[in-house]
This record gives C-alpha cells, sequence and structure tokens, in this order.
C-alpha cells in the first residue's frame, strides 16, 4: 500500500474529530452524538421559511425516499467482490441519525437537500505519471468576513472495520463522501463538486450523499467501475441530486485520476482535457459533459425559454470559473515540482486573488459584480495534494488559505469590473448566439422584455 502522510492546519482541537470502533453503525453513532447541536441547528434552518404543513410535506417525501433507499440497499445491485456497498452507506446513515438525535426522516432531508459549492483541479505529468490537486470547500450559507458567524464544520479521523479515513465534514452530513476526503488504507482520494441540479431531474431513488459514500468506501478504481456499471442498471432517474467526483489513486502501476459526473438518469466518466505534456481536469458546479449540462440549474436555457437574473448571473459565473481553473492547470508550473513545492504552488494557486465572480451591492442597492478568486468569502476549507504510485501526501487546511505575500486578495467589491451593470447579460447572450439560439430575456429588477438575437 503507498505511505499516505496528512497535514491538518488551521482547526481547532474541538473541530477536529477522532472516532475508532468496530462497526459503521456503532462509529456513525458516536459522529452523531458529537455533532447532535450543529446537526439540530442545520436542521432549523433549513425549516425556518416552511410552514408546519409544508414541514410536515418535506419530510413525508424524505422518509418515502429514505425507505425506497433501504430497499434497494436489500437487493444485491451494490454487492461487488462479496460486499454491498450501499447497506454500508444506509448502516452509517442510521447509527448518524440515532447518535444525533433526529429521525430517519429528517435525516434523509439534509443529506437530500443540502448544497455545497466546490471547485477542483487535478493535473497529471504525462511523463511521470505524478497528479497534482486542488479543491476549495465552499457553502453559500457561510461567510468568512463575518466575525460572529459559528464555524459548525469539522475534520474528522475515523478507524473503523480496518479502514482509516478522513474527511472535510458539513453540519448534518452523516459521513465522508460528500466534501474532500482521502481513504488512507487505499491511498484514494476523492473530491466532490456538488452539481446544481433542475427540480425535474432532482428525484430519483440513489441519494448523491450514497454514490459519493460508496466510492470513497469501496477505495479502489476497479471496483467504483463496478458500481457504476450497477448503477446504470438502475430504470429511470437514478439519482437525487448530482456531483462531480474528482478521484485519485495510488497503486503499483502508477498513480491514476478518474472524474465521474452524474444527474438525473446518467452517470458519465468525463476525459480530462489533454495537453503536451499534462492532463488537466477542472471541476465547479457546471457539468464539463455536454449530455448532462442541461440538467443543471446553470446552463443556457433551452429554445423557447428566458434567462432570468439568477440563471444568467450563474451560468457566467460558473463558466468563468471553469476557464480559469483550466487556465491555470494547462499554465501553471505544476510539472517538476517535489512533493512540498507542489503543497506550497497548490497553496498559492488557491489564495490567486483573480478570475473568479462574486457579486455585490451598491448603496441603491443594485448588483455589482467583482473578480473575488478562489479565496471567495464562502470558503470554509480546502486541500492540496501529491501523489505518486509509491505516495500522497495531502494538505487540509480550515477556511480560506493563506494569501500570498504581495498579492494579498481582498474580499471587498472592486470597482470598474468589467462586468458590473449590463455586461453579465451581454456575456451570457454571446453564449447564447454561439448556440444559435433567439432569445427574449427578462430583467430581474422589471417586467420588461427585449427581443435579441
Amino acid at each position: 500500500m503507498p505511505n499516505v502522510n496528512i497535514e491538518i492546519v488551521g482547526f481547532e482541537e474541538t473541530e477536529r474529530l477522532r472516532f475508532e470502533g468496530v462497526g459503521l453503525r456503532s462509529v456513525s453513532r458516536m459522529f452523531g452524538e458529537a455533532v447532535s447541536i450543529e446537526t439540530k441547528v442545520t436542521l432549523n434552518l433549513m425549516f425556518l421559511d416552511m410552514g408546519k404543513v409544508m414541514r410536515m410535506r418535506r419530510l413525508e417525501e424524505a422518509e418515502v425516499d429514505y425507505k425506497n433507499l433501504v430497499s434497494l440497499s436489500k437487493t444485491d445491485l451494490f454487492e461487488v467482490e462479496g460486499v454491498n456497498w450501499l447497506k454500508r452507506y444506509i448502516q452509517t446513515f442510521e447509527g448518524f441519525c440515532e447518535g444525533a438525535g433526529i429521525s430517519y426522516a429528517e435525516g434523509a432531508f439534509l443529506q437530500i437537500e443540502e448544497e455545497a459549492g466546490c471547485q477542483s483541479l487535478m493535473v497529471q505529468d504525462k511523463t511521470t505519471g505524478e497528479i497534482r490537486a486542488i479543491h476549495t470547500e465552499e457553502d453559500p450559507t457561510f461567510d468568512i468576513t463575518n466575525k460572529k458567524e459559528r464555524y459548525d464544520y469539522h475534520l474528522v479521523e475515523m478507524k473503523v472495520e480496518g479502514k482509516e479515513m478522513v474527511f472535510f465534514a458539513y453540519p448534518g452530513m452523516c459521513s465522508w463522501g460528500i466534501a474532500f476526503g482521502v481513504n488512507k488504507t487505499t491511498g484514494m482520494i476523492q473530491l466532490v463538486d456538488d452539481m446544481y441540479v433542475k427540480p425535474v431531474h432532482s428525484q430519483g431513488m440513489l441519494w448523491a450523499s450514497a454514490v459519493g459514500f460508496m466510492m470513497l468506501d469501496c477505495g479502489h478504481f476497479k471496483t467504483v467501475g463496478e458500481l457504476v456499471r450497477r448503477i446504470r442498471k438502475l430504470p429511470g432517474e437514478k439519482f437525487t441530486g448530482g456531483y462531480a467526483l474528482q478521484m485519485i489513486k495510488a497503486g503499483s502501476s502508477g498513480a491514476r485520476m478518474k472524474t465521474i459526473e452524474f444527474i438525473g438518469d446518467k452517470i458519465v466518466f468525463v476525459k480530462p482535457v489533454e495537453a503536451e505534456d499534462r492532463l488537466i481536469s477542472p471541476q465547479s458546479n457546471y457539468a464539463r459533459d455536454e449530455g448532462l449540462q442541461g440538467y443543471t440549474t446553470n446552463a443556457v436555457p433551452p429554445e423557447g425559454e428566458r434567462w432570468t437574473q439568477a440563471d444568467a448571473e450563474a451560468y457566467v459565473e460558473m463558466r468563468e470559473r471553469y476557464y480559469r481553473l483550466e487556465k491555470m492547470g494547462l499554465t501553471g508550473e505544476w510539472l517538476q515540482k517535489s512533493p512540498e513545492e507542489t503543497i506550497t504552488l497548490g497553496l498559492e494557486m488557491l489564495a490567486k486573488p483573480d478570475g473568479d465572480i462574486g457579486r455585490g451591492w451598491t448603496d441603491e442597492g443594485r448588483p455589482r459584480y467583482f473578480y473575488t478568486g478562489m479565496p471567495t468569502k464562502i470558503v470554509a476549507g480546502h486541500f492540496a495534494a501529491y501523489v505518486n504510485k509509491d505516495e500522497v501526501l495531502c494538505y487540509m487546511g480550515k477556511g480560506l488559505p493563506r494569501p500570498t505575500k504581495g498579492r494579498e486578495y481582498s474580499l471587498s467589491v472592486k470597482r470598474g469590473f468589467k462586468y458590473a451593470k449590463n455586461k453579465i447579460w451581454e456575456m451570457a447572450e454571446k453564449e447564447r448566439k454561439i448556440r444559435n439560439k433567439k432569445l427574449i430575456v427578462k430583467d430581474g429588477n422589471d417586467s420588461k422584455q427585449t427581443k435579441t438575437g
């Protein structure tokens, strides 16, 4: 097995949780007990704007989803190499709920409804096979510049049933596979980027969090491939939610990387971008596979539909994020770096203060768009890694990465940003025209319609 070393930086002792035990259910119960308060706070916040009737209806739906998943786990569909990987997720989920003091329906609601942001990049040297990666955990409900903000995230180390896992945990999430994590036993890294899925494609039998759990739990690409083949056998809409899974595996035959995207009724392996000396895999919350792009809320509207302000903003933001990550992967000095130099470069990239898009507000209440870089205000954790066939070196950090000296980033609005006012619409419409579409644009501030195209 490869040598796995993890450096954990910035987390307070109370934010680091360690568990060890014999069974998944019992260890997950310990985890649930440890984060019970944060879990219940998160649940109450998600229910805050719901009336009693709506809350009951959503919990009833979540309970049906849970029972459907349990029924699916009782089949042999997810039994690979003598292990029922979905049943292991159910054991984990139920143990967590029992420890946290919430019902299975409430737990299911949390696993299904919670959405994160995130972005990641993997780069592989075509000559040496070495792989380097960076990742940010972004939560739209979190603002690191707010000094009164509670930090309810944890870095969890878990030893159970002969496996050792280290993972970043969002409040209310029951285990690994939902954010960045490392299977230390097999030498596999998994970085998770949430897909913003249209409601019509968000009600399948298999939870996205369950898929992420099973892939990291098995920790081997051969088993991952077989699980994907089994999932494709599910009829109709397969998934509740959608993820992009960026995976890196060390092994005797060399380091390997894979990207899986899944939404609705489709799960696909996405090929990396190939350059002369490297392969790169950039990922934001926008599907890279063209067949999946129409499933997301930040996709170009189909014929006959209109942009809304939020749709146009999300589309341009995700597109620009992807292009920036792609450029960083293609032009960054990633190759011929030692493991330690790789981590340093990755952290500098994570702290790069330009290229991303955020939104602020003028005194008149109008939106202004501005660069934020990878270190956005909603970054709750960050990750950098180096992997070869024998070694896995990871850096797991709390919140924002340290700024690059001399290029300190700012989290305030920048004046004169090129996407201010209507520029965002021009960019969105340019993409629309490229696809030979005609569109009636509806401004988010009033009901006036303008024909374009």
